[in-house]
């Protein structure tokens, strides 16, 4: 019976290792998609080496023509779905490459368009090695030598173990199957106890009882991953096809291997730390009492795992969610340009440009083509303590392309009366108001001729972090709406905004032609606002769902485990708790001094683990301790009747 339990427990596990292997293969592909034969990732950031977007394209596609490394951009389809990627050779293009593919997961079919797409976008980012790879070594080393700075990937499976080994979702996952199967072992050799105490005292070879003990497990491990595996590889390749039927059943059976290895090598040392001794047997102590220092060790094990996890999966929930709602929103900034300046630009050059980029903006202003996004953090403005996590400028623009058309009050965002800002706030903002406005005289009138909102939902309205341009969602935000910004900031102030990406333009062909009206064609570049952010906010969702396993595997570690520490207990105390029940006591009185121990323990566990994670994730974290308790309870008095059950029908 109880090595069917244990086949049916792993089945169950190994159909779990299978979602997770179908994820890593995902992840995989996401990486190195094999559809295009990409066999290496770089991560180029053209920042330090000087070099315009324009000219960096242009030695990529060089480099890549040259060596034959057929290198790939990977950009975001901001034109149709947001979860899709667009892939375009910086080099001649590889007639090779197909016009559309499909992955291993179910995100939308990659997409593969000419170089012309790159015409505004980032040089900095993503590419793949779809070519040879020769030549790759000295490519990086020259790409290096010009200042450009390289991260280079390659899609081989020690790059891949160690990428998966540092996501700290992987990690908890095959701990949480370790502690599944530490339990297994120690349920099997709970069983197996008082078998091999009659076995030693009959005389048999220490290493005979072993070796049939741990075979058996072993076999009771290893069968149920013959069928998850095929049904597993059945099921991709119905779904998928057979292009990634290799990588996935690799992966499947490098972790079932993991797991066996492991539970067969600690039941291995808890058998021989539990070995039954001659005088235990003559004093007629119960074999399975070896085992109780091991039961409580993976009991308490899994536990601190459980109380670690149970934090950051409720994070990971959290910031599913968010990364859903970071995607939803760069996506609303699709036909949205940034302006990229020419690098190493000097503070005179700098100069230079404001006046004929503050006309581009008042132009583009004046037409409603600009939208302005300007948050600070309270600290950056000297102000220690705040209610508010962002202090924001924005304009209406920004309200409309973020919340639709901001007529009526949404949930989480209110209008409030600028009187409402507090005087340290605007006390802090007033130095810089006179450095920002067109007028510097007017800053005391400032809050006159603005709006002002209160954001207390972290959904209601996105910002741009200053300096950075990247989306924040803040938890409490102050936003000051500026009806026209090219009217009431100076030009320094309107060119330092386009410059961070915290002031953009709406329409690649308007923009441009507001640029060339104004002698920027040529020195300032556009480019698209939101590719990054849609990559990020892509690559996010995984990790939430990586977790959740983790965290359901840990649940049934930790029961397993529970269920059998409580077993071992009721058998080494039968003996005080048998007269005890037949004089009427209770079973949560009989069973409250060990209870009580183990609470006390869980208390001490949940302690440290808030001490190290902080408060930020006390709910989920003394949920978890609260569960735990009362498993621990439950667990005691069903195991402490069973026993004493069995004892009144001789069957002990």
């Amino acid at each position: 019976m109880y090595l069917r339990i244990i086949a049916t427990v792993t089945t169950v596990l190994f159909a779990l290792l299978a979602v997770v292997a179908s994820v890593m293969t995902d992840l995989q592909d996401r990486s190195f998609p094999r559809a295009l034969g990409a066999t290496s990732a770089l991560s180029l950031d053209f920042e330090p080496s000087g070099l315009s977007d324009s000219e960096a394209l242009g030695l990529l596609g060089r480099v890549s023509d040259e060596a034959g490394l057929g290198l790939v951009r990977i950009l975001p389809d901001l034109a149709g779905d947001s979860d899709g990627l667009v892939f375009v050779p910086v080099g001649k293009t590889d007639p090779r490459l197909p016009t559309r593919f499909s992955w291993f997961g179910d995100q939308p079919d990659g997409v593969v368009k000419g170089p012309e797409t790159l015409a505004h976008s980032f040089a900095t980012g993503q590419y793949l090695v779809t070519g040879s790879t020769a030549e790759l070594d000295g490519t990086v080393m020259s790409l290096e030598t010009s200042g450009v700075l390289v991260r280079r990937v390659d899609a081989t499976t020690g790059q891949t173990a160690s990428f998966l080994v540092r996501q700290e979702s992987f990690r908890t996952t095959m701990l949480a199957s370790a502690a599944l199967m530490l339990a297994l072992a120690l349920l099997w050799l709970s069983v197996r106890a008082r078998g091999r105490a009659l076995r030693v005292l009959a005389g048999v070879r220490p290493g005979r009882i072993q070796l049939e003990d741990i075979g058996r497990l072993a076999v009771a491990l290893l069968l149920p991953a013959v069928p998850v595996t095929g049904v597993a590889a059945a099921v991709v390749a119905a779904s998928t096809g057979t292009t990634w039927l290799v990588p996935f059943v690799s992966t499947l059976v490098a972790l079932e291997l993991f797991v066996v290895v492991v539970t067969v090598v600690s039941a291995v040392l808890m058998s021989f730390a539990a070995w039954p001794k001659v005088a235990m047997i003559a004093d007629r102590v119960p074999a399975v009492r070896g085992l109780r220092q091991s039961s409580a060790a993976v009991k308490a094990a899994t536990f601190l795992l459980v109380v670690l996890t149970a934090g950051p999966a409720s994070w990971a929930y959290q910031e599913a969610h968010v990364a859903a709602e970071q995607e939803a929103r760069w996506k609303s900034l699709a036909d949205q340009m940034a302006l990229r300046f020419p690098a190493g630009l000097s503070e005179e050059g700098f100069v230079a440009l404001a006046g004929q980029v503050g006309k581009a903006v008042s132009d583009a202003d004046s037409d409603g083509r600009v939208a302005l996004s300007y948050a600070l953090d309270p600290h950056e403005l000297g102000v220690e303590r705040s209610d508010v996590e962002r202090v924001a400028l924005v304009n209406p623009t920004w309200l409309e392309l973020m919340r639709g058309p901001a007529s009526a009050t949404s949930s989480g965002l209110a209008r409030v009366s600028p009187a409402t800002v507090p005087g340290s706030l605007r006390a802090a903002l007033e130095p810089n108001l006179t450095l920002w406005l067109r007028e510097p005289g007017a800053a005391q009138g400032f809050w006159t001729t603005v709006e002002v909102w209160q954001a207390t939902d972290p959904n209601a309205l996105p910002l741009a972090a200053a300096g950075s341009g990247d989306l924040v969602f803040p938890q409490r935000s102050l936003i000051v709406v500026v009806p026209e910004p090219a009217t009431t900031f100076n030009d320094d102030f309107l060119a330092s905004l386009a410059s961070s990406s915290n002031l953009i333009f709406s329409g690649l062909a308007e923009t441009t032609n507001v640029l060339r009206e104004h002698g920027l064609a040529g020195t300032v570049q556009v480019k698209l606002a939101a590719e990054d952010g849609v990559l990020r906010a892509q690559f996010a969702a995984h990790e939430a769902w990586l977790r959740g396993v983790a965290l359901l595997a840990l649940i049934v570690a930790f029961v397993l485990s529970l269920g059998v520490s409580a077993a071992i207990s009721a058998l080494v105390s039968a003996r005080r708790d048998y007269p005890l029940r037949l004089a009427g006591r209770t079973w949560t009185a009989i069973v409250a001094p060990r209870v009580s121990r183990e609470w006390v323990l869980g208390t001490v566990i949940v302690g440290v683990v808030l001490a190290s994670q902080g408060l930020d994730t006390w709910v989920p974290t003394v949920g978890a301790l609260g569960l735990g308790l009362l498993g621990t309870a439950l667990g005691h008095i069903a195991a402490a009747s069973l026993v004493f059950r069995r004892l009144v029908n001789r069957q002990l």
